[in-house]
């Protein structure tokens, strides 16, 4: 039986993906290890629904554990805060805990904390070998400086999974994350939707460090980062 990393930006981001969490296919996996990236730059409140959370997939899904390094990230600041030490930290958990997939949010340029997550299971995958699946959270839309949850192109999901489970375990959550109630209220029409149709909202490209959109995209932010961090991390294993 295989690992899985489920990298996420936020606590309550597995509510976005939980199609992949429950999908018949992921049975394969014995284990889930949650990492929240920036938990640690959040409120005691958001930390314990975290924790919440992850005992409610433990008990509802398969066994599954928050794994909480030594992480100082801020929300909406993490590629400024981001550091080599920390992907060196995140290399060395991934082979402590014998992780064989991350499931993370794809490159969509969308929510910059979604887009690093992506990018550092990018550059796991090349330093490690593992495998890497993409799920879609946000995008940034054309006409406006706002985030819109879910991508507007769409493919019928592969995927088979319990949609009333999926249902059920939203909800659950969404109780669970009461700081953030106000927020999922307002996302949950076109998640809502996604789970009920089966349907997985997806990018039609991935950008990835290891192409020239994902490398511009990195210098793009190094203009923006209070040091180049980022890139002396990430860069170097190009």
């Amino acid at each position: 039986m295989l690992n899985r990393m489920v990298l996420l930006a936020h606590p309550d981001d597995e509510m976005l993906c939980l199609p992949f969490l429950i999908e018949r296919g992921a049975k394969e996996f014995r284990q889930d290890f949650f990492i929240y990236l920036t938990v640690n730059s959040l409120s005691e409140s958001r930390v314990n629904e975290s924790r919440k959370a992850v005992e409610l997939l433990d008990r509802k899904v398969r066994k599954s554990e928050l794994v909480n390094l030594d992480f100082s990230l801020r929300d909406g600041f993490s590629w400024q805060d981001f550091k080599a030490e920390d992907l060196g930290s995140l290399s060395r958990t991934v082979q402590d805990l014998n992780i064989d997939t991350i499931l993370t949010f794809a490159y969509e340029g969308g929510h910059q904390d979604h887009d690093l997550a992506n990018v550092i299971s990018k550059a796991l995958q090349k330093k490690s070998g593992v495998n890497v699946t993409e799920f879609s959270g946000y995008r940034k839309h054309s006409l406006s400086p706002f985030f819109v949850v879910c991508s507007p192109v769409f493919k019928v999901s592969r995927l088979v999974f319990s949609r009333s489970k999926a249902l059920r375990l939203f909800f659950s959550l969404a109780m669970i994350h009461k700081s953030q109630f106000r927020v999922w209220c307002l996302l949950s029409p076109p998640i809502i939707g996604k789970l009920l149709t089966g349907s997985i909202f997806t990018t039609q490209t991935t950008p990835s460090v290891s192409t020239p959109n994902g490398v511009k995209f990195l210098y793009e932010l190094r203009g923006k980062a209070q040091r180049g961090s980022v890139e002396s991390a990430i860069l170097k294993l190009l």
